[in-house]
């Protein structure tokens, strides 16, 4: 619910919405109208929520014996849903014969 002139939210002389503190049910379609004697027409705009990234490495130290498989796996949220990309050193890892990259799993 919308409320004009409360601490939050007002509009400004011009037509300007301001909203302060946003929060996660600010989201959604807001919609301007604007008439006068001449006639209406209104327009909308979309403000979307956005989060950044909050990762989890699901093991933080692997030991694993020569010849075997070692897997990582971290976990994301965020909104939009971020992507993955794994690094050893500054060189982004990319699937090849000994290495698989799950990115949307965030697995290695």
């Amino acid at each position: 619910m919308f409320i004009m002139g409360s601490s939050r939210q007002w509009m400004s002389p011009d037509g300007t919405l301001v909203i302060r503190n946003t929060v996660k049910k600010d989201a959604g379609v807001y919609g301007c109208l604007a008439s006068n004697v001449a006639g209406t027409q209104s327009q909308t705009s979309a403000l979307t929520y956005i989060e950044s990234p909050q990762v989890t490495v699901l093991q933080s130290e692997l030991l694993v014996g020569l010849g075997e498989m070692a897997l990582m796996e971290c976990t994301a949220t965020g909104i939009p849903q971020p992507e993955f990309h794994w690094y050893k050193g500054d060189s982004e890892l990319h699937a090849s014969g000994l290495v698989d990259v799950d990115p949307e799993r965030g697995a290695l």
